[in-house]
């Protein structure tokens, strides 16, 4: 499933270690407290999306995209900071 502009591959190993990290809202609150990579998370909604739950009332969902939206965000901001020659 494609729903990123660049949707990382998914593999069964992904599914072994990420998936048991995102099975309630505290497991995934302590999971993103670890700083996961930008494309770990997008794998976590991928399998939260697989996992056939009713994703708008699983705050779990909300926190991943919460993540990844700030995870994408700060790149943008290095990268400006970068252009500007504000950031080495």
């Amino acid at each position: 499933m494609n729903i990123f502009p660049n949707t990382p591959r998914l593999t069964k190993a992904d599914r072994l270690t990420i998936g048991p990290r995102i099975t309630n809202a505290k497991k995934c609150r302590k999971w993103l407290n670890t700083g996961p990579s930008t494309d770990d998370i997008k794998r976590a909604v991928l399998i939260e999306i697989e996992s056939g739950r009713d994703i708008p009332s699983r705050p779990v969902a909300n926190m991943l995209i919460t993540a990844l939206q700030r995870s994408e965000r700060y790149a943008v901001w290095v990268r400006i900071a970068q252009t500007k020659g504000m950031w080495p």
